[in-house]
C-alpha cells in the first residue's frame, strides 16, 4: 500500500516519470477485487506478462553474475601464478646474493 500511495495511484499513462503512475502489481491488487469476465482475464493476463517480465530479469542476473563469478576466478588464478613467480623470482634473488 505505501508504493501505491508513494507513486500517485493515477490511471492514466505518464508522460514522464515525475508524474504520478500505476504498476502492474498495483493494478491487480486494486482491481481485482471488482473484476470480472473479461476484465478478470485481462488482469490475469496483467500477472502472466509481469510473471516473464520477472523470469527474464532473474534470468539475466544469474547469468551476469556466473560469468562474472568465472572471471573473478580467471583473474585470481592468473593473479596467484604472477605473485608466485614473482616470490619465486625474488627467493631465488635472495638465495644468489647470500652465496
Amino acid at each position: 500500500m505505501a508504493m501505491i500511495m508513494i507513486l500517485g495511484n493515477a490511471v492514466k499513462m505518464p508522460a514522464s516519470f515525475l508524474e504520478s503512475a500505476r504498476t502492474l502489481t498495483t493494478n491487480i491488487g486494486i482491481e481485482m477485487g471488482y473484476a470480472s469476465g473479461s476484465h478478470r482475464q485481462a488482469l490475469f493476463a496483467t500477472g502472466i506478462v509481469l510473471f516473464f517480465i520477472i523470469m527474464t530479469l532473474n534470468t539475466l542476473a544469474i547469468f551476469l553474475s556466473r560469468r562474472r563469478a568465472r572471471w573473478i576466478v580467471y583473474r585470481t588464478r592468473y593473479l596467484t601464478q604472477g605473485i608466485a613467480k614473482i616470490l619465486i623470482w625474488m627467493a631465488a634473488l635472495i638465495d644468489h646474493r647470500s652465496k
